[in-house]
């Protein structure tokens, strides 16, 4: 037995890493951070080796104990997250072109061989980047047994100190394809390689269960076999059915898709049992997986609608948690972004999630910056004031959800800055403490999201931007309400509690059993149940009119056309429009006003609301047929939008008819947990929070004790601020920091 062991436990409310039995607050400078941020005191240290563990004759540590071993010089009583890219040796690489990543002939540079001569080349000093087949079974073997070896010696080597080991392959070490997309929007048709081909088929015969004839009728392909299946090419996979979806029974891509993130997901099994057994479960394993919510962002949905998937790995004991970054798109001053991924998942299936913080948190913007695309158009802060509120909001919010951080700086310049140290030390400060209080999101809105939905979706993100994406990020933490984000697979969990209110986004897929748990599930449940667009039309069989009218009360029609999905309310006498506008200025909602930009727009069909016994709220502009609809149902209310987004103050209103606190009337951000409230905006000025019951408030950053059993409170927000609040007895905050005080070091 090693001297550190750790595991996951619940521990106020949400999965939390313990190490010898105490619980450790999860704040990690990382790399070119680390010696920046060892004022912070936090105690662990994340350190990406990437690929330097193994080479043409076996196992190497030495790179990953150089690395240590210099942290443990500056912190002796550190404890190490490793971060790992499963590589498999040069030699093998050469030596096993058939078990490489291939693209289509003639992508990118007219070659055959899974080369990708741009950004990668670097990494191993090669002069053409190659990767491995996620469906090659001699490279996952390779990486199975390098794994098990290298997490034995480093956990024997250092006596558990290294707590934690996460892995990723491919491009940024995300599961993405070589050749993702680049900022030109360019992307590449991938894979070909007879590892996947084989793969594949042996796939569809599991899924078809040998079955040449259901195999033909799901693939309408009366020429299709097992023996002769094959990777779809980009044709193909550009190709659609009926605009916007895949007819259910053409499935070749569809499947290609599921069988890729399976390949990935027998990987991230395989491997996590490896560190396992290396390290005899005493250390907590990781991979990125599972970023699905961030689909819309790129203009074509390729194959990363594949790898950002995570509806199997969830369920497995051995992977402990996960990581990726916050969406890129509104994280600058007054945003209210979130996680890639559905953490409401994670925390319902007891996993953990390691936010990437790679914002960029120094004012003005960085030289290195100008030609990058992501961080250019997502906010980068213009003076102290804006900096110090991001990295606030950003990490405040990790601490109220009980989040892992990982402090990551791309260019390592930005935490040298005095006043951001000075602000990771006190958000440290607060995060032993706010570890002993409850925390988690408290998901009075529940929102429902299908990862593999774009598997059947056009090859494009003009539905899925403005739905999955577009909404998430720009209106549902600007609403005053509280909310959490799930895997659709969870609706039906035993675990699952249905909320006051439920966004159903993108539930296109699903069987008659499905609908039928779904509709159990929701029935007696007084809940406000919203469905988007055209739930259950994609059937087993086709496209089911029929399907849709099951699971959500409505007849619905379609016209084969395209246009602009957006909806303007008509009826303002019904709560859930009350007070929004008038016909002279009607509330929109949508896409834009004027019509169509890069992103959300035009898609096709247009479907409309084509039913007598429900109240219509809204028309749709291009139609003028019913687009916003409400119907009562057995003990729920189930509500209809053709439009694939809502606007603020329509959820807002959503919220109130559903008997949803809302916390203030403000677009700022707001999350909130059993006693913690984070509070982000911009536009000095007085705020008035409202809460639920009276409750003694203090501002943790100040210390300053704001009320006593109060139920509504004034807060004065300077032009760019962020709040991060204690709200319920102030004796169990005295205790919180009595117990942060006794465990003064990391464990």
């Amino acid at each position: 037995m090693a001297k550190y062991r750790a595991e996951i436990r619940e521990y106020g409310g949400v999965p939390t890493v313990f190490v010898n039995n105490y619980p450790v607050h999860g704040l990690m400078p990382a790399d070119g951070t680390i010696k920046p941020l060892l004022s912070a005191n936090t105690g662990m240290y994340i350190l990406n080796v990437s690929w330097q563990i193994v080479d043409d004759d076996g196992v190497i540590t030495g790179p990953s104990e150089k690395a240590i071993d210099e942290v443990l010089a500056d912190d002796p009583d550190g404890l190490i997250c490793l971060g790992t890219h499963p590589m498999a040796p040069i030699s093998w690489l050469k030596d096993n072109p058939d078990q490489l990543q291939m693209f289509a002939p003639g992508e990118p540079a007219g070659e055959e061989t899974g080369v990708y001569p741009i950004h990668w080349a670097y990494m191993l000093g090669l002069s053409e980047w190659k990767q491995a087949s996620f469906a090659s079974r001699q490279w996952r073997e390779q990486v199975v047994a390098v794994y098990e070896e290298y997490s034995r010696r480093m956990h024997e080597k250092y006596d558990g100190r290294v707590i934690m080991h996460f892995f990723g392959a491919g491009a940024y070490e995300e599961w993405n394809p070589s050749g993702v997309p680049d900022e030109s929007g360019r992307w590449w048709t991938i894979d070909f390689s007879p590892a996947m081909v084989e793969y594949f088929r042996d796939w569809l015969r599991k899924r078809y269960d040998n079955d040449t004839s259901e195999l033909q009728r799901k693939w309408g392909n009366g020429d299709a076999t097992f023996d002769t299946a094959e990777v779809p090419g980009r044709e193909e996979r550009m190709r659609s059915d009926w605009f916007t979806f895949r007819h259910p029974l053409k499935r070749q891509v569809s499947d290609f898709h599921h069988a890729y993130a399976d390949a990935i997901a027998d990987n991230i099994i395989a491997f996590s049992k490896a560190i396992k057994k290396g390290t005899s479960g005493e250390c907590l394993v990781g991979t990125h997986s599972g970023p699905f919510l961030d689909n819309g962002l790129n203009a074509y949905l390729y194959v990363q609608v594949a790898a950002n998937t995570m509806r199997r790995v969830i369920r497995e004991s051995d992977v402990d948690f996960y990581t990726c970054p916050i969406s890129f798109m509104n994280r600058g001053p007054g945003g209210g972004t979130s996680p890639m991924l559905p953490t409401g998942s994670l925390r319902l299936h007891g996993k953990l999630y390691l936010h990437d913080e790679d914002s960029r948190v120094e004012p003005n913007k960085n030289p290195h910056m100008d030609d990058n695309v992501i961080y250019s158009t997502s906010g980068v802060p213009k003076s102290e004031m804006e900096s110090k509120a991001i990295m606030k909001r950003n990490v405040g919010r990790d601490i109220l959800n009980g989040w892992n951080v990982w402090w990551h700086d791309f260019f390592g310049e930005q935490y040298v800055i005095p006043f951001l140290q000075e602000t990771a030390t006190r958000l440290t400060e607060i995060a032993r403490v706010a570890l002993h209080l409850k925390r988690g999101s408290i998901s009075d809105m529940a929102v429902i999201a299908d990862e593999q939905s774009p598997f059947q979706q056009q090859n494009a993100n003009r539905l899925l931007y403005p739905l999955l994406y577009g909404q998430r990020v720009e209106v549902f933490s600007h609403a005053g309400i509280s909310w959490s984000i799930f895997e659709a697979a969870d609706l039906c969990e035993k675990d699952f509690e249905i909320s006051k209110l439920m966004l159903m986004l993108n539930l296109f897929e699903l069987t008659p059993a499905r609908i039928d748990e779904i509709r159990g599930k929701l029935a007696g449940s007084g809940a406000i149940v919203v469905w988007f667009v055209a739930p259950g039309i994609q059937a087993p069989d086709g496209f089911d009119f029929e399907a849709i009218r099951r699971l959500t009360g409505f007849e619905v029609s379609a016209l084969d056309a395209e246009g602009n999905p957006r909806v303007s309310l008509t009826n303002y006498d019904h709560p859930i429009t009350q007070g929004l506008g008038s016909f002279k200025r009607p509330h929109s909602i949508g896409t834009g006003i004027f019509g169509n930009d890069e992103r959300d727009g035009i898609f096709g069909p247009i479907f409309y609301i084509d039913d007598e016994e429900s109240t219509t709220l809204g028309m749709l502009n291009s139609l003028y047929r019913p687009g916003l609809a409400v119907k009562e149902m057995d003990g729920w209310t189930s509500v209809y939008s053709v439009a694939p987004r809502l606007s603020r103050p329509l959820l807002r209103n959503l919220a109130k008819v559903a008997g949803i606190h809302s916390y203030v009337d403000s677009e700022d951000m707001i999350c909130v947990s059993p006693e913690l409230m984070v509070i982000h905006g911009v536009g000095e000025g007085e705020r008035t929070i409202r809460l639920p019951k009276a409750v003694d408030v203090v501002d943790l950053w100040t210390d300053e004790t704001l009320g006593r059993q109060i139920t509504e409170l004034a807060i004065r927000m300077a032009a760019c601020d962020t709040k991060i609040l204690f709200h319920g007895d102030l004796e169990r905050l005295k205790n919180a920091r009595r117990l942060a005080k006794r465990q003064d070091t990391v464990v």
